[in-house]
């Protein structure tokens, strides 16, 4: 990737925490509209029971 120029590559490395993420390149074109979001995100029933209540 060194070789390349920087608008000719969009590069994305995640790791496990909040801050332990890299970004390189400046690909212009987005095709996929890959972006990088750090949230939790759940879905479920509007009422959760627990046990015979």
């Amino acid at each position: 990737m060194r070789e390349l120029d920087e608008k000719d590559y969009y590069f994305l490395r995640i790791g496990e925490a909040d801050d332990d993420t890299e970004r390189l390149g400046c690909y212009l074109d987005n095709p996929f509209n890959m972006y990088l979001v750090r949230s939790i995100h759940f879905s479920g029933p509007e009422e959760i029971t627990y046990g015979n209540r």
